[in-house]
């Protein structure tokens, strides 16, 4: 199936092909006439570019591993930072960076893709009050902070609980901020079982 125009001339041509597919094999046809000597120099000059690196997600949370792909059909990829070589790196950045593939294609020519990876701090949950401890048959409340959702180990889905345990018991929450970064922490509930009175 043709993809280009043709061309017939003595000097420099340019010859556009359109609607390729990355990964096909395409030929040029160069038939000469009346003792031609075809000698010809074919270079790309425009169009001839590689897809970007890819990934799951460029924003991710603080200790969070992430793979970046590079594009298919280069000869050669170098990754900055780093300098791996191989076509998909894993990374744990510690901050927000951006990363660097030099690729080389088939023809010699080098291009360099970027991609930013976000990263965004977690929460800092915590729960007051900072110790609790009542009799038995009292309650408690606890109300955790820094994020924007919660979801205590009890089923409750509110910034703040009340329990009343009979025995002494860990409450933990998982705090979600803005950016979809969770935390965990607990607090520990003492229940005090009293002696009646005579």
């Amino acid at each position: 199936t043709p993809v280009s125009d043709f061309k017939e001339g003595s000097s420099l041509l340019t010859i556009t092909a359109n609607n390729l597919t990355i990964g096909n094999d395409y030929y040029l046809m160069i038939d000469g006439f009346a003792g031609d000597i075809c000698s010809y120099s074919i270079t790309a000059s425009a169009g001839v570019q590689f897809t970007n690196i890819t990934t799951s997600s460029s924003s991710i949370c603080t200790g969070q591993t992430i793979v970046l792909h590079g594009p298919d059909g280069a000869s050669s990829y170098l990754w900055s930072p780093g300098g791996q070589t191989t076509q998909d790196i894993t990374v744990t950045p510690a901050y927000s960076q951006t990363y660097s593939l030099e690729v080389t294609g088939v023809c010699g020519d080098r291009q360099t893709l970027n991609i930013l990876i976000t990263v965004n701090n977690l929460p800092t949950a915590s729960i007051s009050p900072a110790t609790s401890t009542i009799c038995n048959g009292q309650s408690a409340t606890l109300t955790a902070s820094g994020g924007t959702s919660y979801v205590w180990s009890n089923g409750g889905n509110t910034a703040s609980i009340t329990v009343s345990p009979v025995i002494t018991t860990i409450y933990t929450v998982t705090v979600t901020n803005s950016a979809g970064c969770t935390a965990i922490t607990s607090r520990t509930v003492n229940v005090l079982v009293n002696p009646t009175a005579t």
